[in-house]
């Protein structure tokens, strides 16, 4: 056997699964042995439509983050990839990943409580639900139909499965019944919505 003793070993994770049309986040690290150079970093026998960069690229101490992109096109399945460092033109180490492409991401909205009365100069939590297949990134939400006297807040993006929006009637606006859209958008998503009747008296 040969034991290096100057250059770099990287670790990377075994395996790692993303969804066509969406990333993935990986730590990689370097041990480095007698070694100080920066070492520039690719990604190794990705098919057709896997990328990724590295944050920083080159490495200038142990860490960068890999941000693996695979595109719609990409036919779902398992490939036996590798992320490797590059040592000038001396030495070239490759860590082995197994990469599983699952189908393209979706998402779909609910709400707990529909029709949601909001009184006058009340503020009313309404409950919302995000379920997920092949998709675990943040979710934009955004609103339209809000009317005039209504106010709302909420958190975006949501990274969970449920969320809420708290409306509060000013008592300024005209009452009525009023559709509002609720709907979720993110990387590589068909946006999905939902909507919320809110009764303003």
């Amino acid at each position: 056997s040969v034991v290096r003793k100057t250059g770099t070993f990287i670790n990377a994770p075994a395996s790692l699964s993303v969804g066509a049309g969406q990333s993935v986040l990986a730590r990689i690290s370097l041990i480095r042995t007698n070694y100080t150079a920066n070492v520039p970093m690719t990604l190794f026998n990705a098919p057709s439509g896997v990328t990724a960069t590295f944050s920083p690229n080159p490495v200038t101490d142990t860490v960068t983050q890999m941000t693996l992109s695979a595109d719609a096109s990409v036919v779902p399945g398992t490939y036996n990839i590798g992320v490797r460092d590059n040592e000038g033109t001396t030495f070239q180490g490759t860590a082995p990943v197994a990469l599983t492409v699952t189908p393209p991401g979706t998402i779909s909205l609910s709400t707990a409580i529909n029709p949601l009365a909001v009184p006058k100069n009340a503020s009313v939590p309404a409950g919302i639900t995000i379920t997920r297949t092949n998709y675990s990134g943040p979710v934009t939400i955004t609103l339209s139909g809000v009317p005039a006297g209504v106010t709302t807040v909420f958190t975006s993006p949501v990274t969970g499965n449920n969320f809420s929006i708290t409306f509060t009637n000013s008592g300024s606006g005209v009452p009525g019944a009023y559709p509002i859209v609720i709907t979720g958008s993110g990387p590589g998503l068909t946006n999905a919505s939902v909507t919320l009747t809110v009764n303003i008296s």
